[in-house]
């Protein structure tokens, strides 16, 4: 909104405020994640036979909490100032290597749920310091200056107002999504591989759509 206003001083003090209140949000969700392992464990119904390798996937995972801030962050800003495209290819690289990477580590290695988490969690670090690294280089006005590091009240609100919303939105339906998981778990390990496929299969005949 400030970029499209031309308000360049509240787009560079906007675009610090914005990194480091969701940067805060990172840290903090990233020690809570670990501090409640087993708290998700038993909400979402993990079977006994399979918890340690539920923990050893998650405790890998986490660690892309950083990388999923990075690349989320600049992948919205390059959007806000009319650069889709560049996101787009991070992206789309990184899903390549993330695939080459599981069937190497898992596969090849034999690393188990420990190869699929570290493919996982080495493809967001990709994207995301490569996307960092590009948008810091060619977009100027999205690096940070000292004389825009400051706090102004009125633009965090709006910051807070609109992120909230979009927040909020997200989490019910993340959290709808965990409700439905959990409960398909306590079936059992044969019927979690089962509805794991189909929303393979659900996912990518309507990702063309």
């Amino acid at each position: 909104m400030k970029y499209g206003a031309k308000e360049d001083r509240e787009f560079a003090i906007g675009n610090w405020l914005s990194f480091c209140g969701t940067g805060l949000f990172s840290i903090l969700l990233t020690l809570l994640v670990y501090l409640l392992l087993g708290f998700t464990a038993n909400l979402l119904a993990i079977p006994a036979s399979i918890q340690a390798l539920f923990n050893q996937y998650l405790l890998i995972i986490y660690v892309g909490i950083p990388a999923t801030f990075l690349y989320n962050y600049f992948a919205c800003s390059l959007r806000a100032i009319g650069n889709s495209a560049i996101p787009l290819i991070f992206l789309c690289l990184s899903s390549v290597l993330n695939i080459i990477l599981c069937i190497w580590l898992v596969a090849g290695l034999g690393l188990c749920v420990a190869g699929s988490a570290l493919a996982t969690v080495i493809s967001q670090y990709f994207a995301s310091l490569c996307l960092t690294i590009y948008a810091w280089r060619h977009f100027p006005q999205l690096r940070f200056k000292k004389a825009d590091m400051v706090y102004d009240q009125a633009i965090s609100k709006s910051i807070l107002s609109l992120a909230g919303l979009t927040a909020l939105q997200q989490s019910s339906m993340n959290l709808g999504i965990l409700m439905v998981q959990g409960r398909i778990n306590s079936f059992g390990v044969n019927v979690m591989a089962a509805f794991s496929s189909a929303v393979k299969i659900d996912t990518l005949a309507y990702s063309p759509v």
